[in-house]
């Protein structure tokens, strides 16, 4: 019988909802002994919210949408072109989320679950605020520590995968202090509410394997190579369970021939998106289009030459 609840929180508007789906399929795929509550924050109705219920029929899943009421708190602190106002609405998990809950799982929506993950709702979280993982380099002189102003050693992680302890974030106020915190220094959050948690959970997070949060760019000895050697072996030697693809997208053309883009595909045909084809860029469609079917094919072959090999792929 099944008796454990899995919880598990996401944000998305229009455009991302159906990149949400595939996600949360990969999810509910691994996860079919178990029964899954699922929480998506949403500015407003969204159009696909029929089609996301629908994971309800095919899983044991129920699927709750909550209609963020506190916009009016964000957009004067808001002004980063690069994601959307939602990216915000993590931090407010402890409000917007019922009572009873004491930990959810937070999945953006541009990653793949390749795995059962159980593990990390039975994890002891007494005293932590959230299991986090610590982002992949991008270049060796630069310090995100150093430029939000706290000690190097503290380290820095990718909040696009996190295991949230709301207990503590209630008992602390980690909402209020965030807000404080966006309110005087947003101009300095780079990475936006990345970097606020970074800042706010300091001192209480607590590391856990890159294994959760494997981003895609590790793959490339660019980045390969600024890890230590313990985190090499791993990454050479262990299969990844959470996939998070934070450079390019594998539903764009720029995807294309990546790594890890047949796995994100495999995902989207299980899923009711299985229709959904690499999108071209709005800007200069026809010159990407060029790229895509005549410059591309060699430009992959080069590209797959500064890939590592790994035992598991």
């Amino acid at each position: 019988m099944k008796t454990e609840i899995l919880n598990v929180l996401c944000a998305t508007d229009e455009k991302y909802a159906p990149y949400c789906g595939v996600m949360l399929t990969s999810f509910l795929e691994n996860h079919k002994a178990f029964h899954t509550e699922v929480y998506i924050i949403v500015k407003s109705r969204l159009k696909a919210e029929k089609r996301l219920k629908r994971l309800e029929v095919r899983y044991d899943v129920k699927v709750n949408f909550i209609e963020f009421p506190y916009n009016d708190i964000l957009e004067p602190y808001y002004s980063n072109p690069r994601w959307s106002i939602e990216t915000y609405y993590r931090i407010f998990a402890e409000t917007l989320l019922p009572i009873h809950l004491d930990r959810v799982l937070y999945l953006d929506c541009d990653i793949i679950v390749d795995g059962e993950v159980c593990e990390l709702f039975s994890m002891e979280l007494e005293g932590v605020s959230a299991m986090v993982v610590t982002d992949a380099p991008t270049h060796v002189h630069y310090s995100h520590p150093c430029r939000l102003g706290y000690p190097e050693e503290k380290g820095y992680f990718n909040a696009g995968v996190m295991m949230i302890n709301l207990s503590y974030w209630r008992e602390h106020g980690i909402l209020s202090k965030c807000l404080n915190y966006l309110r005087e220094y947003y101009r300095k959050l780079e990475f936006c509410d990345q970097d606020l948690l970074n800042v706010i959970l300091l001192d209480s997070k607590k590391h856990i394997s890159v294994m959760y949060n494997f981003q895609e760019d590790l793959l490339y000895h660019e980045y390969f190579e600024l890890y230590d050697e313990e985190l090499k072996m791993v990454v050479l030697q262990q299969r990844p369970k959470i996939i998070h693809y934070t450079g390019y997208k594998p539903w764009s053309v720029y995807g294309y021939g990546r790594p890890l883009y047949a796995l994100w595909q495999r995902y989207k045909r299980r899923s009711m998106w299985w229709y959904l084809t690499n999108r071209l860029p709005k800007e200069k469609p026809f010159n990407y289009f060029i790229k895509r079917y005549f410059l591309w094919p060699f430009g992959i072959y080069l590209h797959k030459k500064e890939v590592i090999i790994t035992t598991w792929m």
